[in-house]
């Protein structure tokens, strides 16, 4: 951890974010795309391609957050001192968001411990803590013990969400987190392959305590709704981490193709869909610990394709509209094939295919999603494909 916490101290806090050049020059704007092979610097309304090979040093939000989150995995989450020191070095490299999240989350362990509370923006008056609520004011240890309706939910900004969530601070800031680490797996698996940008502004995430408060539409316990652009998720029975993962990824795919500057992103309902059951698959241990496992299968998913008396072909699969899923008539089925079929594409056949489907996902994110797109990006013929594609399924999960 301490050699972690040298590096996240190293980077300098900045109002933006800064790329050396091994000439000298500095480019100084917003890094909104970092892979192996180059650099996106956006320069107010412009964008600024950067060869790595030219790149001397990257100082960005977004690398000082995977440093936060690395740190943060390998701290004990019951070690005071070391949620403190990690608040703190937050708050040094300028990811304030960051520094009261895990701030907050060390109030939860030493709820008198007056650093935490400075690094939370607590405001003392006497020998009490208050939390800023708009132009109100409350004790923390007050607000910190009541149960909150939804008008009085705990606030909690991070680098790419914004979330609002009325049940008890400590598993609320783990929900913070655990949109951040689900943000990490999407981007650390797709962004060297697809064109992901950084958000323009931060995703809007509301997590309810009570199904009284939550906006039901749908009949599950979560859902995103791309017209307000909003992740919304019932916790009345328990948080569903994977619901969470399933409608986050959802967001993700929204907010880097059709919400973005080029407005061209047209993703199809079954990989929206089958993607999203992906994710969710991959993601295992508690809130705010999770670990993303690459191609853990959904066996019961597997299970219910192979078995189905009547199995839906692959060009059906393929016009799937997102009213299908919302029906009730086989709406498992629909999951289930959806997700098969982008499990089978990313691991079914070998690096051709998947460079195959990658071309296909690329195509989709520039608004060429359909069924032809899909076929003419995987060259094979639609009857060898199906054929391979059911055969994976019968000897997979």
């Amino acid at each position: 951890m301490r050699a972690l916490s040298a590096v996240l101290l190293s980077l300098p806090a900045l109002a933006g974010d800064l790329v050396t050049l091994k000439d000298g020059k500095r480019v100084e704007g917003r890094v909104v795309r970092d892979t192996s092979r180059e650099l996106v610097v956006r320069v107010g309304t412009n964008e600024r391609r950067i060869d790595v090979n030219d790149v001397a040093s990257v100082s960005s939000a977004a690398r000082k957050l995977a440093e936060a989150l690395t740190v943060w995995e390998r701290l004990s989450p019951a070690d005071t001192r070391a949620v403190r020191e990690l608040a703190a070095q937050c708050k040094t490299a300028g990811l304030e968001r960051e520094a009261r999240v895990f701030a907050l989350y060390g109030l939860t362990l030493a709820p008198l411990d007056e650093a935490l509370h400075a690094l939370a923006g607590h405001e003392k008056r006497g020998e009490a803590w208050y939390v800023r609520d708009g132009a109100k004011r409350e004790a923390f240890a007050k607000r910190f013990e009541r149960n909150l309706d939804w008008g009085a939910a705990w606030e909690l900004d991070t680098t790419h969400f914004a979330l609002r969530c009325n049940l008890p601070l400590r598993d609320a800031v783990a929900c913070a987190i655990e949109l951040e680490l689900c943000y990490r797996a999407f981007f650390g698996w797709f962004a060297e392959e697809l064109p992901l940008y950084e958000p323009s502004q931060a995703m809007k995430a509301n997590v309810y305590a009570r199904s009284a408060e939550y906006p039901e539409l749908t009949g599950r316990k979560a859902y995103f709704e791309p017209q307000a652009n909003v992740l919304h998720v019932s916790a009345q029975d328990g948080l569903d981490l994977g619901a969470l993962v399933h409608e986050a990824t959802h967001q993700l795919l929204f907010n880097t193709s059709a919400n973005t500057k080029a407005s061209l992103g047209a993703v199809p309902a079954w990989l929206d869909e089958g993607l999203a059951e992906y994710m969710a698959a991959c993601r295992e241990g508690i809130c705010s610990r999770a670990a993303y496992s690459k191609g853990k299968p959904n066996r019961e998913h597997f299970a219910r394709h192979r078995t189905a008396d009547k199995s839906f072909d692959l060009s059906r699969v393929l016009a799937f509209d997102h009213g299908d899923f919302a029906a009730s008539s086989n709406a498992a089925l629909k999951y289930a094939q959806s997700y098969t079929l982008v499990h089978f594409c990313l691991h079914g056949g070998g690096d051709e295919q998947r460079v195959r489907f990658f071309d296909f996902f690329r195509r989709a994110y520039a608004g060429k999603s359909s069924m032809t797109a899909f076929k003419d990006a995987m060259v094979v013929k639609e009857k060898e494909l199906e054929s391979a594609w059911r055969e994976y399924v019968a000897n997979e999960g």
